[in-house]
């Protein structure tokens, strides 16, 4: 196998770096999304990183339906069927 040189190598750790950044951005961005108020939600210019994280809307997801049951159901049915 031929050894590629430091320049090719850097060039395509690089590209490798920028894609990564590039597919993980939606992820990030997501998850900030979900931790902030909402006031803060239409704020513009938006900010990468919200001053304040919230945990309330999690809170507030959890408690609005049974989620602790659906996933019981699911896991009974998941282990029924294998």
């Amino acid at each position: 196998m031929k050894k590629q040189s430091l320049g090719n190598r850097i060039v395509i750790y690089t590209l490798l770096i920028a894609g990564s950044l590039f597919f993980l951005f939606p992820i990030f961005w997501m998850l900030r999304t979900s931790l902030i108020n909402m006031s803060d939600l239409y704020q513009m210019p938006p900010k990468l990183l919200p001053d304040d994280l919230s945990w309330d809307n999690f809170e507030q997801a959890l408690g609005a339906y049974p989620f602790g049951r659906f996933f019981l159901n699911s896991t009974v049915i998941t282990h029924l069927r294998c």
